[in-house]
């Protein structure tokens, strides 16, 4: 059995938050080929199981939001931007700037209370990394208003 790469780490977590996002394993599962159990193994950081392209397509576009895409992009060394969208309002800005500041308040909380006793075991360090990347979403989606049209493109 292979041991899972940095990336695949980073990839299986951003598999987790798109699927909990779409709605949970099993509303990904009753819209996908594979079942929840899969679904499961494939966000598992201890599984090896790696989810294939269709479904990391399918978690995304039931995500409404390329997060797994966006890690791939990375990896390679590009960026992902998306396509402008007219038909954002005001609205949607102040609720991404809200879920924005939800997201850096629950790292915030996860993190100060899992340093609180001086030491940060594995488990935290995972729980911080998790919850760095959720506010990396919420940055991408406040950055999303204000980006070019959609391209994936080398950074250097």
């Amino acid at each position: 059995m292979r041991e899972l790469s940095p990336f695949d780490i980073k990839l299986k977590a951003a598999f987790r938050r798109a699927v909990e996002q779409a709605g949970g394993g099993v509303a990904v599962a009753s819209a996908t080929r594979v079942d929840a159990g899969r679904i499961s193994r494939y966000g598992n950081p201890n599984d090896p199981m790696m989810p294939p392209g269709d479904i990391i397509n399918s978690v995304d576009k039931l995500a409404a939001d390329p997060i797994c895409l966006r890690v791939m992009a990375e990896d390679v060394g590009c960026e992902l931007t998306p396509f402008d969208d007219p038909a954002r309002s005001d609205a949607d800005v102040i609720q991404t700037v809200g879920e924005f500041a939800k997201s850096a308040g629950e790292l915030s909380h996860f993190a100060l209370r899992a340093a609180s006793d001086g030491h940060l075991s594995n488990n935290d360090k995972a729980g911080i990394r998790e919850r760095v990347e959720q506010a990396k979403d919420a940055i991408r989606d406040l950055e999303d208003f204000t980006g070019p049209k959609a391209t994936i493109r080398a950074v250097s």
